[in-house]
Formats: structure tokens, sequence, C-alpha cells
């Protein structure tokens, strides 16, 4: 696998659930959920490099509470985010010196990302061009009118839940960023954007624990989720 940069949008999760702290910064089990994020990229050989998109206000936090308190070597560059989360990839492309050949972008409250999901994108992205993490649906699609009327019930052997890691070469998801900003697109996913500049986007799996953490159920899936991953390497003789 060729090097990469991965770059972590933070600042437009940043939601309070119930407190004072954004929500990539509570704690699970004793770490912040940011940090089991961010352990899966420093371990990956692939990664070279992570960029770690946050508010301004979290900066010198993060630097300290995380990346110093857990030897993250590879998040040297934390970079200002914006207000939305298309801003925030923007500015952590833009802050990179010299563009790899390809740009891992991951969402920082997607803490249960695996090396498997991340080894699949790369090897997509090698090979095809783009590797996007998703999983199928599981339930029956119908699309209705405004009235909420069904019009039709779709395919869900063709619907995919999109997730992140999204890989894509570096230019090309950058250039697909600025004519985004140019032509004032508002999209929720790096897919989308390449999507509207003309590449094909290619799908992989992911999995269908790797939530992002939004509500307060999410948490307590994610924190018992952890739990037993940890109580599982102690076992194999590792540490998460």
């Amino acid at each position: 696998m060729d090097k990469l940069t991965a770059v972590l949008p933070c600042a437009g999760c940043s939601t309070r659930m119930g407190g004072n702290v954004s929500k990539q910064f509570l704690d699970i089990n004793g770490k912040p959920l940011i940090a089991y994020t961010l352990k899966v990229f420093q371990e990956h050989p692939a990664v070279e490099q992570i960029v770690l998109v946050l508010r301004e206000e979290d900066i010198l936090w993060c630097q300290k509470h995380v990346v110093q308190r857990f030897h993250l070597s590879k998040a040297a560059l934390l970079v200002s985010g914006g207000a939305r989360r298309q801003d925030s990839v923007l500015r952590g492309l833009t802050a990179i010196n010299r563009l790899p050949e390809f740009i891992l972008v991951h969402d920082g409250a997607r803490p249960l990302v695996s090396r498997e999901i991340v080894d699949r994108a790369i090897e997509s992205a090698e090979s095809k061009g783009s590797g996007v993490a998703g999983v199928l649906v599981k339930d029956t699609i119908k699309q209705t009118d405004d009235q909420g009327c069904v019009l039709r019930t779709l395919n869900r052997n063709a619907l995919w839940q999109v997730q992140t890691p999204q890989v894509f070469p570096g230019k090309a998801l950058l250039e697909a960023y600025l004519e985004g900003q140019r032509k004032d697109y508002a999209v929720t996913d790096d897919a989308s954007l390449m999507e509207k500049a003309g590449h094909p986007v290619h799908m992989v799996w992911g999995a269908y624990d790797n939530i992002k953490v939004t509500t307060q159920e999410d948490l307590i899936f994610v924190t018992e989720r952890l739990k037993h991953l940890q109580v599982r390497k102690t076992l194999e003789g590792g540490a998460l």
C-alpha cells in the first residue's frame, strides 16, 4: 500500500450530548472517544500523517490530553475547522503541504472503525480509484411523495448506508472540494462531491457497528462494544 494522509473532521461534529463536552472528547472507559479513532490510524502502516480538524477552542486541549497523552505521533497537524463538515475537510486538505496520491477521510466520531475496513477502502482506491465504506440497508425502503403516499418500494439489495473511511486520489478530492466551495454545494460526505465532479465512487463493505456517535443510544452502544473489544484484546495479550 502507498503512504497516504488521513483527514479526520471533528469541528463540525461537536454536538454536546447532555453536557459541555464535545462528543468526540466524551470519556469512554477512561479514554476520550477520539483517542480510539486515532489509534486505528496511528497503527496503520499505510497512514503517514493524520490531519485532525477541530474547533479552534479545542485544539490545545486535544494536543495535550489526546495527542500527547496517547503518543499519537502521526497526528502532528491540528487544524481549525469550519461550521460544516465539508468546510472542515476542505481546511484539512488545504493544510497539507504536499498532497499524497491518496487521501483518506474518516469521521472522528466513528471509534469502531477497524483495520480491515481501512484496508478494504485503501485497496479499492488503489485498484479502482476510490473506496467508500458502507453497508447494505437492512430494512425495506419506500419512497413517498410530499403527502406521505408511497410512490415505490426501492430494491434494498442496491441501497447502501454510507460510512467512512472514504479514500480518493488527493488531487481530485481537493479539486472537488474547491469546486463545491465555488458552486456552494451542500453535501454530507466526500463521495457526494466526487460524484458531482464526475468521478466514479466504489463502495466497499464496512461494518454495521461502524457507527457515528450522534445520540445517547449510540454512545451507550459504542461504550459497551469498546469494553467488549478491550476484554478480548486483553485476553489475546494486546491492548486497545
